[in-house]
């Protein structure tokens, strides 16, 4: 039997089913914590186990810790031993491995030596590196008189090149899944702009960087159709190719997607040649090189800002590719392989059990991460009484005021008194942080949901409601 299905009538359905979703997420009562509403801690797990029942979370997985932050002293604990995917609260785990690695003042450093006719790039891997900066890079190195051609403009790449083994294939090719090099531009990414046009037609492709995009063979496929569809970007295994797969409606507002560059030093070295070019430097050959012969001249090195606020980028954006350069650059200062083990030696010393967690990355976007929550309290602990401990604290995220906390708790008693990285993908969800409530000590807190199938909005929620319980406890 056939059922023609009438005009926007999919519409209707998909109101019905978001609306749905909302009305089945618990009402929380943010807005005032009197002291009647406050708790003891020993009333801690029957209030939570409430906030449990009352949600979704039947087939998921929840772990907690929840420690006075002074002494560590445990009030709850909620399979805080075992192991949970973090997503991105893993890059918790990087940026206190990196201050206790390499000091609050380091900095990525980019030089540019000369031997005559030849130009070499030697970059230590900084990911902050925009294209105004090559411009004036190339002028400066004009008024250092180099020659008003080039033989050879090279740059010195490292002998591990290689994409993370470890990441989902779709996530390569998108701008969160950009990885680092020895050379850095633009965080190695750029954006797509699609269209649509005529019904029938392939939608209209414009792009925010022509050099980036000539690495991509990008086979746009996207229609103008009737009405949106999901829009896949399918790579193909062992080269460049992009398939651009789904459809926008003829109505609908053009539609961005960023991409992730896949060959980062020959962007650079792309870019760069065009900014020589610009001011009447003729580079004749573009090349990378993996060693350095003959003597050379440093005539330009650039710097980037200190460590103190690169990982202010890294915790409070929750930028990948930042925290995939720091284990990277910790990783070439220590003469190690490009592993993770730099981070559990680092955390080790610190007094973080290596046996709490195993990371694969340093950004958390592997589902093969394992981290507890126990490790990540121990981690903000014990980074709290070192030396680092305001300039970790202030890289985080304020709820209600700052980086990816900045539309959570608004309105709530937990707001401007939070710091915490939040954590998210597809059936994950974390939190951890620094808590200070109104009526009790300072709290560390770690909440990791995973094996869910419910949307990230909803997890959040969740967690945000643990969070203000633990907001409402009272000295007993």
């Amino acid at each position: 039997m056939y059922f023609k299905v009438a005009k926007n009538t999919w519409r209707l359905f998909l109101l019905i089913s978001v609306l749905s979703v909302i009305l089945a997420i618990p009402k929380f009562t943010w807005a005032q914590q009197t002291s009647n509403s406050l708790i003891c801690s020993g009333d801690l797990s029957t209030s939570l186990l409430s906030i449990i029942k009352g949600s979704q979370l039947t087939r998921a997985r929840l772990g907690i810790s929840l420690q006075t932050l002074k002494d560590g002293h445990s009030l709850l604990d909620l399979d805080s031993s075992s192991y949970f995917i973090p997503a991105s609260n893993a890059k918790l785990l990087t940026t206190a491995a990196a201050l206790q690695s390499l000091d609050s003042d380091f900095t990525f450093s980019t030089s540019f030596l000369s031997n005559g006719s030849n130009l070499i790039v030697l970059g230590t891997g900084d990911p902050s590196l925009i294209s105004d900066q090559l411009n004036d890079i190339a002028q400066e190195l004009k008024e250092k008189g180099l020659q008003k051609e080039v033989e050879h403009l090279q740059v010195l790449t490292d002998h591990d090149n290689s994409l993370n083994s470890f990441w989902e294939w779709g996530d390569l090719v998108l701008d969160y899944g950009a990885f680092p090099a020895s050379v850095n531009l633009n965080q190695n990414s750029f954006s797509l702009t699609l269209t649509p046009t005529q019904i029938g037609k392939v939608v209209k492709l414009d792009v925010s960087d022509l050099t980036a995009a000539k690495l991509w063979q990008i086979n746009n496929l996207i229609q103008t159709g009737n009405q949106d569809s999901a829009i896949n970007v399918v790579p193909r295994l062992g080269n460049n190719n992009l398939d651009l797969i789904g459809s926008i409606g003829i109505n609908s507002q053009p539609v961005s997607l960023n991409l992730s560059i896949p060959d980062p030093e020959q962007y650079f070295l792309d870019s760069f040649s065009k900014a020589l070019e610009k001011i009447g430097i003729k580079v004749k050959n573009k090349e990378k090189t993996t060693s350095l012969d003959g003597d050379y001249s440093k005539l330009v090195e650039i710097k980037s800002k200190p460590l103190s606020e690169l990982i202010k980028i890294v915790n409070q954006d929750s930028n990948n590719l930042y925290a995939e350069s720091l284990l990277k650059v910790i990783n070439a200062y220590f003469k190690e392989s490009n592993n993770t083990e730099v981070i559990k030696k680092a955390l080790t010393k610190i007094g973080v059990d290596p046996g709490s967690f195993k990371l694969v990355d340093g950004s958390g976007i592997s589902r093969q991460n394992l981290v507890s929550p126990e490790a990540l309290v121990q981690t903000l602990r014990a980074m709290n009484k070192s030396e680092y401990a305001k300039i970790y604290r202030d890289s985080l995220a304020v709820a209600g005021e700052s980086g990816t906390l900045i539309n959570r708790f608004k309105n709530t008693p937990v707001q401007g008194n939070l710091q915490a990285k939040t954590g998210t993908m597809t059936g994950v969800s974390s939190l951890s942080g620094y808590l200070y409530p109104t009526h009790y000590q300072p709290l560390v807190l770690s909440i990791i949901i995973n094996n869910s199938l419910l949307p990230s909005a909803y997890l959040r929620q969740v967690i945000d409601e643990i969070v203000l319980l633990f907001n409402q406890l009272k000295p007993c």
